[in-house]
């Protein structure tokens, strides 16, 4: 099996070419600010969800992680669930 990770670093994603030749794409949520603590989208994420949707790639999603406590954890989660709602 062959997923890619997609984020805001690898540019625009020719979606119908990742369909031909993977099985599936992950991509990023964002991220929590080392130094500041909060909540960063990635910017291409809704190109990303929509064009891997538009040609049919299965995907999963991440957020990088900065959480030490289980509330920051749930929050992460919590953040991660809202952007992927729609």
């Amino acid at each position: 099996m062959l997923v890619i990770d997609v984020s805001q670093f690898n540019g625009s994603v020719k979606w119908d070419k990742v369909a031909k030749s993977c099985d599936g794409a992950i991509l990023r949520v964002g991220y929590r600010g080392y130094r500041s603590g909060k909540l960063v989208r990635d910017s291409l994420l809704g190109t990303n969800l929509k064009g891997a949707k538009a040609a049919g790639v299965p995907i999963g999603v991440y957020i990088v992680t900065q959480a030490i406590t289980e509330a920051e954890a749930r929050e992460e989660a919590n953040y991660t669930l809202k952007q992927i709602k729609d």
